[in-house]
């Protein structure tokens, strides 16, 4: 073949490198480790961040606050729950209520100083030798206030929830709570976090971290008791306008003067002529620096031996008006039958007297209930313990009920009175007791719980309530907790405050065993009422959630296999669950 030197050779296509697809998959290594870096590390850190981490970034959010709400629950020694709802700025100025059982009581606090207005029920419930003359007036908080607001500021808070947490050190890090706490509070999805020092914080699920609630946080003026709140953020403008209606009340008020207490010397009696008819004595009666306004009488006793037990004449007196600090000596006259008989049957021979100066600013002027519980069949010393500790008008009264009618001995009827004044249900269980409505123990203490759930059941409706037993139409006396005796039920009571799954299950576990075995009355149901205190794992619970929660916590059907509905009593609510819904 011949080929011309002439032609073109054919076009052959070169292969070039192409450099461009590893220069640019280079750069973006680079890129993306630098993106890894500067943006990557904090992001991961946020969306995977350790428990500690995020504690510490909800805390450093609240700190900057202007002032935090609160509202939650605490609990003080054997006082009912109260709720609480503040504001508080970041002075320690605040503006709330607490509300008990009984009442409530509003809070102001401005320049360092607290103060409260309470209504009647409340101060009954916490300081009922107060409530003759505090009721409805702004006074100093005192030893009354169970909070320390200085230390539930946002930088107070956030200052606890920092304490103790180091970052990278297993032995100073904050940890799952356990699966007894609840994932939702308020309709926002949280996780519990237990701190070193023991309290647990709720914060968002999901960034930016925030405090929700806490539990056990600083604030509680005395050991001994719980608390647990819901913590949000509050700006200025609601800051202000708390603080000016608390302003407004307070400006408002006259702080009442605070009473005169009146005591007698033994030392200072004094007897006067003495005859088969009467018998006269006086005594020494001192006022200290209180107001003295109000008029009020001294109340005597004559007794045919030294050591107080047979008294055999009684006397009432006036008070003359004293000055603040000042006395005055005051004769007393008994010409009663018990002082006839007395002299009828013995000749001569000696008697004793004694007095009591009421302070009618504090526990009245009960001049009959005074006399009753005095000159019953006394047992040695009930006078000295009436004369020495104070009563409430209310303690009196209650008690002279209990011995007049329900022929009580006077240290029974004192103790019972004491035991409800404790438990803060003076303003609620005494109406219902003379009502006939309530049945209370007559010789031995019962358990707060049972007190409080009585006192609920008749409050709420029920016709005839009985704590710890119940005697039935054929005369048998039963035995139980509470009786709701026109619901045909006897509820056994309980109050759950532990704070880990173990906690809860053992708990209701051991309830629920001890309502099975209640005997039962024909035709009455088993109930179950356990309230949950602040800071146990169940507080912040919404009560449509208890079930699942509680299944978490691994408490199951069989757990309370032979109850109905068991009521779970919550921060959130009252809810129900039954042994179907446990699984």
């Amino acid at each position: 073949m011949l080929v011309s030197a002439d032609a073109e050779e054919p076009a052959v296509p070169v292969r070039r490198r192409r450099r461009w697809p590893w220069v640019a998959a280079v750069a973006a290594v680079v890129v993306l480790a630098f993106l890894g870096v500067v943006v990557g590390a904090p992001l991961y850190r946020e969306v995977f961040a350790p428990p500690t981490d995020r504690v510490l970034a909800a805390a450093a959010a609240l700190r900057s606050a202007p002032a935090v709400s609160l509202a939650g629950g605490l609990s003080t020694k054997d006082r009912p729950v109260q709720r609480v709802e503040m504001t508080v700025g970041t002075k320690g100025e605040t503006y709330g209520r607490l509300r008990g059982p009984g009442g409530t009581a509003l809070v102001y606090s401005a320049d360092g100083n607290t103060y409260l207005r309470a209504d009647h029920g409340w101060l009954l419930a916490n300081a009922p030798s107060d409530a003759g003359y505090q009721t409805d007036h702004w006074i100093a908080a005192g030893e009354t206030m169970p909070l320390d607001l200085s230390r539930l500021t946002p930088a107070g808070i956030a200052g606890f929830l920092r304490s103790g947490l180091r970052r990278g050190d297993p032995k100073h890090a904050a940890v799952d709570a356990g699966a007894a706490y609840p994932t939702r509070i308020g309709g926002v999805g949280v996780h519990a976090y237990r701190l070193p020092h023991g309290a647990v914080a709720y914060l968002t699920s999901h960034r930016p971290y925030r405090v929700v609630a806490v539990d056990e946080p600083p604030g509680l003026a005395e050991s001994g008791g719980h608390l647990a709140l819901s913590v949000a953020p509050a700006d200025r403008s609601r800051l202000r306008a708390a603080m000016a209606k608390g302003r407004r009340s307070f400006d408002d008020d006259a702080t009442p003067a605070e009473p005169a207490t009146y005591s007698t010397d033994p030392a200072e009696g004094r007897f006067g002529h003495c005859a088969p008819d009467s018998c006269s004595a006086s005594s020494l009666v001192r006022a200290d620096d209180g107001d003295t306004s109000a008029p009020g009488h001294l109340v005597g006793v004559f007794f045919a031996d030294r050591a107080g037990k047979t008294p055999v004449g009684t006397c009432v007196a006036k008070r003359p008006h004293l000055k603040p600090g000042g006395s005055a000596r005051v004769w007393c006259t008994t010409r009663g039958a018990a002082w006839h008989r007395y002299t009828a049957t013995h000749d001569g021979g000696s008697v004793w007297f004694r007095s009591i100066a009421l302070s009618p600013g504090y526990d009245g002027d009960q001049t009959q209930a005074v006399l009753d519980l005095n000159s019953a069949t006394l047992q040695p010393m009930d006078w000295i313990v009436l004369e020495s500790v104070g009563k409430s008008a209310e303690e009196l009264a209650f008690a002279d009920w209990l011995v007049t009618e329900r022929e009580l001995s006077v240290h029974r009827a004192l103790a019972l009175v004491d035991e409800v004044a404790g438990q803060g249900l003076l303003g609620l269980v005494p109406p219902l007791v003379k009502k006939g409505r309530l049945a209370v123990p007559t010789a031995a203490a019962a358990h707060p719980d049972r007190y409080r759930e009585a006192a609920r059941l008749a409050a709420s409706g029920a016709g005839k309530v009985a704590v710890d037993s119940w005697t039935d139409p054929d005369g048998t006396r039963q035995r139980g907790d509470v009786f709701d005796v026109s619901g045909r039920r006897v509820v056994t009571t309980a109050m759950l405050d532990d704070r880990s799954s173990a906690g809860v299950r053992k708990a209701v576990a051991a309830a629920a065993k001890r309502a099975r075995a209640q005997r039962m009355p024909d035709g009455f149901r088993r109930g179950l009422r356990i309230v949950v205190a602040p800071g146990s794992a169940l507080y912040h619970v919404d009560p449509r959630a208890l079930a699942s929660t509680l299944r978490a916590a691994g408490v199951h059907g069989t757990t309370v296999r032979d109850i109905a509905r068991v009521e779970l009593v919550t921060g959130a609510g009252t809810g129900s669950v039954s042994a179907a819904a446990l699984g």
